[in-house]
C-alpha cells in the first residue's frame, strides 16, 4: 500500500490566517483605544463642567456663613428675615435704599461718611444680599390672604415699602423722622414710602429714580406711528 502521509496546511493558508488574525487584533486594539480616549474625554469634560460650579457653590456657602457670623437679621413676619444695619447717632435718621438689583454694600462709603454726622441705616431688600426672599402667602387662607392683600404681591414696590415699614416700626424700631435716600428702584420705594407714611418722613432724596409707569404703553390716539416707549431699548 502506498503510505499516506499527513500533510499540514499550506504555507499560503497559514499566512492568510495569520494576516486575518493580525487585522482583527489591530481593529480590536483600535476600537479599545478609541473607546478609552472617548471615556477619558468624557471624564475631562465632566470634571470641567461639574467640579468648578460645585467648588464655587461650596466656597460661597462658606463665605456666607463667615459673613453672617456677626450679623443680626430681623424677622418681619411669616419667618421672613431681613438685614438692617445702623451706625452713628443723631437726628434725623437717614435710611439708604440701594439701586436696582444691588445690596446695601453699595452704600458702604456713604454710610461711613454720613455716620459722622447722624444716625444712618442701610438694608437689603427682600431676596437680595442677606435678606430672605419674600414668602409666598396662601391666598386661599383667610388670614394669609388678608395679609397678602395688605402687603402687596411679592416683588412689587408696594411689598418692598411694607417690608421696610415693618422693620423700622416693629422688628427694629427707629426714631422718626427719616430722611429717605433711594437710588433707581430704591428711589421708587422711597417715594412710595413717603406717599404712604408721610408722618415718618422729614426729607426725601431720589437719585436716578425709576417710575412705576416705566413699562407702560406710552402710545396715545394722536400718535399715528405708535411710537415705542422711549425708556425701553
Amino acid at each position: 500500500m502506498t503510505e499516506l502521509r499527513k500533510r499540514g496546511p499550506s504555507s499560503k493558508l497559514v499566512k492568510a490566517f495569520q494576516a486575518k488574525k493580525a487585522v482583527k487584533e489591530a481593529n480590536t486594539h483600535n476600537g479599545n483605544s478609541v473607546h478609552n480616549k472617548l471615556g477619558n474625554l468624557f471624564q475631562i469634560v465632566m470634571f470641567v463642567i461639574v467640579v468648578p460650579p460645585m467648588l464655587n457653590y461650596a466656597g460661597l456657602q462658606k463665605e456666607r456663613e463667615f459673613l453672617m457670623a456677626d450679623l443680626t437679621l430681623y424677622d418681619i413676619g411669616f419667618g421672613q428675615k431681613m438685614f438692617f444695619n445702623c451706625s452713628g447717632s443723631g437726628k434725623p435718621t437717614v435710611i439708604l435704599d440701594a439701586p436696582t438689583g444691588m445690596t446695601s454694600d453699595s452704600w458702604v462709603l456713604g454710610q461711613s461718611e454720613l455716620a459722622k454726622l447722624t444716625r444712618v441705616c442701610v438694608y437689603d431688600r427682600a431676596g437680595l444680599g442677606f435678606s430672605d426672599a419674600p414668602p409666598k402667602l396662601n391666598i386661599s387662607d383667610p388670614g394669609e390672604g388678608a395679609v397678602a392683600r395688605t402687603l402687596g404681591q411679592e416683588g412689587t414696590a408696594m411689598r418692598m415699602v411694607n417690608d421696610l415699614h415693618r422693620i423700622v416700626t416693629f422688628s427694629f424700631p427707629q426714631e422718626r423722622p427719616f430722611v429717605l435716600v433711594g437710588s433707581e428702584l430704591g428711589g421708587l420705594v422711597a417715594r412710595m414710602y413717603t406717599h404712604l407714611h408721610p408722618q415718618d418722613i422729614d426729607h426725601l432724596v431720589m437719585i436716578d429714580p425709576i417710575s412705576e409707569t416705566l413699562f407702560d404703553d406710552v402710545n396715545n390716539k394722536n400718535d399715528l406711528e405708535k411710537t415705542d416707549n422711549p425708556w425701553i431699548s
